[in-house]
């Protein structure tokens, strides 16, 4: 809804004596990992009252507060970086490369335990950049999908997966090893379960990519 820039640098902090290769590596990911999440934590920190301070009067509730005020005691909670749908893969049931990480993160605005919009955050060459706030609908389709799936992992990395072709989001969890993604769980969100006719609260990735197919095949 807005279009601005903020930035923040990346600290990364780099003790790398006495390792091995296998050491070295495991602790450059860890390194790199904790210092986005910083650059997260700061950027938002840093610009968060700007952004709120956009709000035309009267109009908070289109960004999902109820009021100036509670507006002003919005927090960021969980960060979901966005992953775009491949086409080609989709289509040759590639479930490793259905989906692609982008540099974008969307990040939720809590205020009393519960989700009222998402910022998003791009990186950049020298750390991190918000440019964009709003989507309420969808800050709280995430909220209401992981309450129902009951998932409480704190330890699994978030995804937003999108795929723009059938118009439709999922949420992904995933642990990340030394060289590849593991995911865990893949909930399907309102958008996802109309294109696709998804049912129940959970999918894998196999059905989805499978789903995915048949609507892109349909969209020819």
């Amino acid at each position: 809804m807005f279009k601005a820039t903020t930035k923040a640098p990346l600290l990364v902090a780099l003790s790398l004596a006495a390792c091995t290769n296998a050491d070295l590596r495991h602790q450059e990911k860890a390194q790199s990992a904790s210092a986005q999440s910083t650059g997260l934590a700061h950027v938002i920190a840093a610009s968060l009252p700007s952004w709120l301070a956009k709000i035309p009067a009267g109009r908070h509730r289109d960004y999902g507060f109820a009021s100036a005020a509670e507006a002003r005691r919005a927090t960021a909670g969980e960060a979901y970086r966005v992953f775009i749908g491949q086409p080609e893969a989709i289509l040759r049931g590639d479930a490793e490369g259905a989906f692609s990480p982008t540099e974008h993160w969307r990040v939720a605005l809590r205020v009393g335990g519960e989700n009222r919009a998402l910022l998003t955050v791009r990186k950049t060459g020298d750390g991190f950049e918000v440019v964009d706030f709003g989507a309420a609908l969808l800050a709280r389709q995430i909220e209401r999908a992981e309450r129902d799936a009951r998932l409480f992992d704190t330890s699994l990395h978030r995804a937003l997966l999108r795929d723009h072709r059938t118009a439709c989001d999922l949420l992904g969890y995933f642990a990340a090893t030394e060289n590849e993604r593991v995911w865990r769980d893949v909930l399907p969100l309102p958008s996802a379960t109309a294109a696709l006719g998804l049912k129940g609260i959970r999918t894998d990735r196999s059905k989805l990519v499978k789903s995915l197919a048949r609507a892109h095949g349909r969209l020819k």
